[in-house]
């Protein structure tokens, strides 16, 4: 009984002692394939030497597990803010544009309004100077004014007409600052940098009359630049008049100055219209520019840095520059 009983206990050892050796052998294998897959991870290696020591019991475990989850939080934290940070900047950086906006649309707005209480001004005191006792009576809305004046004198007539000729320009201009709000405000723009005097309103005033002159464009003739209609670049890059603006050349990436006659290319009613001359450079021609002086000399300039003097009428090249 006692040799069964002693039989069995080492039996037991042995089997536990196999158990601990393949257990080391495992712990080993996985600490190396750690170490292989993973080369810097000190942090993991520690943690894998902590959980393999024998003296780790359940309330240790549970006491690390407790500190990486308030070291993870911590971590998720930090970096959370960090983005709340990163938004932050990014929110006050938009904000200072936008501030900047304001401040400059606030000027603008304060030059607009006095610039508006000046004309108010001006417009006052022309009405209250007024030659033409009919203006003021369209403006004051009169329906007797044109009546009485058309039974008066030569000379009220002469007032009336006068009257008609102003209120249509008035009208054709208010429609046209209309329709080009954004281009008048682009060119008033370019006018306040300098604003200090109402000279400088004078002169947009100016620029603005001549901007309403016109409210539209009407097509007189149509050229065709490239004649081969296969060319797919056919780009005009300059167009220029004679001095007395009989003669007009185009020039462009077909490598070809061709001159035409105005009168005859608005005269003429057929919709195809030939060159009295045409030249032909080595290069695509960038300018071109005739002379105030001479009628006949032309210049060229092309994409090689060449400057060629013409005879526009000839077609003979005089001088080469390069």
């Amino acid at each position: 009984m006692a040799n069964r009983m002693s039989c069995c206990i080492r039996i037991l050892n042995e089997k536990v002692n196999e158990l601990i050796s393949k257990q080391k052998q495992k712990t080993a294998e996985h600490k190396k394939i750690k170490k292989e897959n993973s080369t810097g991870s000190n942090i993991e290696t520690t943690l894998l030497d902590i959980i393999d020591q024998d003296g780790l019991d359940l309330p240790g475990l549970n006491l690390m597990l407790d500190v990486l989850d308030k070291k993870k939080n911590q971590l998720e934290q930090d970096c959370h803010v960090a983005q709340l940070q990163v938004l932050k900047d990014f929110l006050s950086q938009v904000r200072l544009k936008k501030q900047e906006q304001l401040d400059q649309l606030t000027r603008e707005l304060a030059l607009i309004n006095s610039d508006l209480h000046r004309v108010n001004d001006k417009i006052g005191e022309q009405k209250r100077h007024s030659e033409y006792p009919a203006l003021k009576g369209m403006d004051c809305g009169d329906p007797n004014g044109s009546q009485e004046a058309f039974n008066g004198s030569r000379n009220v007539r002469f007032d009336i007409v006068m009257s008609i000729v102003n209120y249509t320009l008035f009208t054709s201009g208010r429609q046209a600052v209309a329709a080009n709000d954004h281009g008048i405000t682009k060119e008033e723009e370019n006018f306040k940098p300098s604003y200090n005097a109402s000279d400088t309103l004078d002169e947009f005033t100016e620029s603005l009359s001549k901007f309403v002159r016109f409210t539209s464009f009407r097509t007189l003739a149509s050229l065709n630049y490239a004649s081969d209609i296969y060319l797919t670049s056919s780009i005009v890059s300059s167009i220029e008049f004679d001095r007395d603006a009989d003669y007009f050349a185009i020039a462009g990436v077909t490598k070809k100055i061709k001159v035409f006659e105005y009168g005859t290319v608005i005269k003429d009613q057929v919709n195809i219209h030939y060159p009295v001359k045409e030249m032909v450079c080595n290069s695509k021609i960038s300018s071109i520019t005739w002379s105030s002086y001479h009628k006949s000399l032309l210049a060229s300039s092309d994409y090689e840095g060449t400057v060629t003097l013409w005879d526009a009428f000839t077609g003979v090249k005089s001088k080469i520059f390069e």
